[in-house]
């Protein structure tokens, strides 16, 4: 809303009158401008243009290689982003321009190294909207140079593209170069932890041994079942064969081992004979027989030395009786039973308790596997993430290699730049367009500046703004429309003579002013004084032509030169100025056609036309002051407001003195004279105090010379003006019907006074 009330407030016409005020200075300048860009245009060299058209696309060399396949791809960080705005940039870097002069040797005028910013100022680079093209011109006045330009520099951009694309390889390589050590590392101290922990715990494939370990252990079970069973039944075998024997099954062992010793049992076999011998002699011979007694003695020592070397094998330790050697060969059979089932029992107690053992040793093992295998699982999968981190990094580094010394690149000459043959001439036209609008700018903007420099008054619409009169009558200047003022070449009455008046604009601003003076007031003012604020307004012309606009119609008038400091209205009418105001005053001149000086009255006030006297300063002089605030010049006033119509001071401007403001008290108000471009808005505000501290009665103002259009303009205000004079004319004869009413009235009275009387 505040934005609407100040575009609201924003005068435009106000504007464009400034500019038709200036329009001469706006031309000026605009001509200068557009001079100087057609003499630039023509002078300067014609332009050449090179251009290249460009596309980039993410390289397919991977796709066929297989490897590389994020190498080189145009991509954005958003999806805002265009890829084509980037590459423009990298396209006209600093980097790319500055190979670009240096690789061709550009150099400018004075014959130094082309500035970046001068090159990149001649080159234009634009991205295709809706495809992947870019486009490449560069402007000169050499084609050569121009064509080898574009080349070069996208030449420079490719390689570019290409260098950066590799980089990004070489610096992949690099950093996989740089963890391949220790990647290898990881794996082999990953390895030899696993290797220390299956050593360590006797472990070769954990998956087949706790396998096979689960088997041995039911193996073990069964085995152990069997043996268990074997075992009870050669238990109950022994027994059977230590009841049948009545011999333990140590003393069993023992026997049979006895009877396998030769010296036991070739002591046996003596002893044996030597009771055979016994036997048989005791047979033959009695107990005191010497060879029963030698042969007595002779078993008996046999069955010591044998006790002795049965003593002697068994330690002592068991009580075997000699006797119990001499067994049968059924007995020796039952006897070697004993010995083996005792045998195959204590076998079968060992292997029981070995297998125990072993199953012991397994169940115990077994109950271990978890947690080994919770390890073994975790070593194993370190040495499995460091063997793939370690094998993923050796094949990414064999596809780097290989796209490394791939061509991969993102750009693709479409159309190369070729050597221009004709100029390339919009820049001319450019010139001179831009000329022409700097033109037309810069001469507004100089009209306005000098406008707003100007302290004139320039238009009605500030007079009116600056001062509380009432406008009167606006007298338009018909010089700039080959017009010229019928009051300023020869003041008669061939211009203001009957009907011909309403043809003359200025003539329609006079009568308008005369029809304004009969209203402005509630009482018809008789006595004006017409004044300025400086000097040169026009004031004694207006008072020139209003005095003979007004003689024409019927009224008496007398027009005084009350510029008694600088009279100029002598000069107008072509008059005598040796007598006037001065002497009628000083000399006390009566008005009613007495001499003065010897000089008939007529001679001081002279006539130009019929109704139209003229009374002039009469010279000049320094006090007027004294002369006009004399009685005599009051006196003056009054018998000649009786003598005319109409009369009119023309009084110096208010500009350093205060005659006017004293001819305005002895007048029945002011005219206030504002001559657009020549009054200054100071001068004009000091009138204004002035006028209002002596309390001046002002009529209204007449604005004179003001600027107008021919044609329709000067017909429209015309046609204004005729209409408001009509209407003045109809209210004027009505007020002379009712004056002349009165009149008859008043001599209808005055017959009847004189009838009485």
């Amino acid at each position: 809303m505040d934005y609407d009330n100040q575009f609201q407030d924003i005068n435009f016409q106000k504007y464009w009158l400034i500019l038709k005020r200036g329009k001469l200075i706006t031309l000026g300048v605009f001509s200068a401008v557009v001079s100087l860009g057609l003499l630039y245009a023509l002078l300067s060299k014609p332009l050449y243009k090179s251009e290249a058209k460009l596309l980039v696309k993410t390289s397919t060399t991977s796709s066929l290689t297989g490897v590389g396949g994020d190498t080189g791809k145009i991509g954005t960080l958003t999806e805002q982003s265009d890829p084509l705005n980037a590459q423009l940039e990298i396209l006209l870097s600093n980097t790319a321009l500055k190979k670009t002069i240096e690789g061709l040797q550009l150099k400018d005028n004075q014959g130094e190294l082309l500035s970046i910013e001068k090159l990149k100022s001649s080159i234009n680079v634009e991205a295709s909207k809706g495809t992947d093209f870019l486009k490449v011109n560069y402007t000169g006045d050499d084609p050569e140079m121009v064509a080898a330009v574009v080349k070069k520099l996208v030449q420079i951009y490719i390689e570019e593209n290409i260098r950066e694309n590799r980089s990004e390889v070489a610096s992949a390589r690099k950093s996989i170069l740089k963890q391949l050590p220790q990647s290898e590392k990881t794996v082999k101290e990953a390895e030899l932890v696993l290797r220390q922990f299956k050593e360590a715990n006797n472990i070769t494939s954990f998956t087949e041994e706790s396998s096979a370990n689960i088997n041995v252990i039911g193996d073990l079970k069964e085995k152990i079942n069997d043996v268990r069973g074997q075992l009870v039944d050669v238990t109950a075998r022994l027994d059977n064969l230590t009841r049948q024997t009545n011999l333990g099954a140590d003393e069993a062992a023992t026997i049979a081992r006895l009877s396998q010793v030769p010296e036991i049992q070739k002591t046996l076999e003596e002893l044996q004979n030597a009771e055979s011998q016994l036997a048989n002699e005791q047979a033959r011979f009695n107990s005191q027989n010497p060879t029963v007694i030698n042969l007595t003695e002779k078993a008996a020592d046999l069955k010591q030395l044998l006790q002795q070397k049965i003593q002697q094998r068994t330690g002592g330790n068991q009580n075997i009786n000699w006797s119990n050697l001499q067994i049968g060969d059924d007995q020796e059979s039952q006897v070697r039973d004993i010995v083996e089932a005792e045998k195959e029992r204590i076998g079968l107690e060992q292997r029981l308790a070995e297998m125990n053992g072993t199953l012991s040793r397994y169940e115990q093992e077994s109950k271990t596997w978890p947690q080994l295998e919770q390890e073994i699982r975790e070593l194993e999968r370190k040495v499995t993430t460091s063997q793939s981190t370690y094998e993923t990094l050796l094949v990414r580094l064999q596809e780097i290699n290989v796209a490394e010394n791939q061509n991969i690149g993102n750009i693709r000459i479409i159309s190369h730049p070729l050597v221009p043959e004709e100029p390339f001439n919009s820049r001319k036209k450019i010139i001179v367009l831009a000329s022409g609008v700097l033109g037309i700018l810069l001469g507004m903007g100089v009209t306005l500046i000098v406008d707003m420099t100007d302290g004139s008054l320039k238009t009605v619409d500030e007079a009116k703004e600056l001062l509380p009169y009432n406008l009167l009558t606006v007298i338009p200047d018909m010089s700039q429309n080959g017009l010229e003022d019928f009051a300023e070449t020869e003041l008669s009455t061939v211009r203001l003579n009957g009907g011909n008046v309403s043809g003359y604009p200025v003539a329609d601003a006079y009568q308008l002013l005369q029809a304004n003076l009969n209203f402005c007031s509630e009482e018809q003012p008789k006595v004006i004084t017409i004044t300025s604020s400086v000097s040169n307004e026009g004031k004694s012309k207006i008072c020139a032509n209003l005095a003979l606009a007004m003689a024409q119609g019927e009224r008496r008038v007398l027009l005084i030169d009350g510029n008694m400091r600088c009279p100029t209205q002598h000069e107008v009418w072509g008059l005598d100025n040796s007598m006037g105001l001065i002497n009628m005053v000083l000399n006390h001149v009566p008005v009613d056609n007495v001499m003065v000086n010897k000089v008939p009255f007529d001679a001081v006030v002279q006539n130009i036309m019929p109704n139209l006297d003229v009374l002039p300063s009469g010279g000049t002089i320094g006090n007027t002051f004294a002369l006009l605030e004399s009685n005599i010049m009051d006196a003056l006033v009054q018998k000649l407001r009786v003598a005319y119509d109409f009369i009119i001071f023309d009084a110096p401007s208010l500009e350093g003195n205060a005659d006017a403001v004293l001819m305005g008290k002895l007048s029945d108000g002011i005219v206030f004279v504002v001559r657009p471009g020549v009054t200054s808005l100071q001068d004009v505000d000091g009138a204004k105090e002035l006028l209002r501290n002596s309390r001046q009665k002002v009529l209204g103002m007449v604005i004179n010379e003001q600027k107008v259009d021919s044609g329709i303009t000067m017909l429209a205000g015309r046609q204004k003006t005729q209409n408001y004079l009509n209407s003045a004319e109809k209210e004027l004869d009505s007020e002379k019907n009712q004056l002349e009413n009165g009149k008859k009235q008043l001599d209808n009275g005055k017959n009847h006074l004189n009838s009485h009387s």
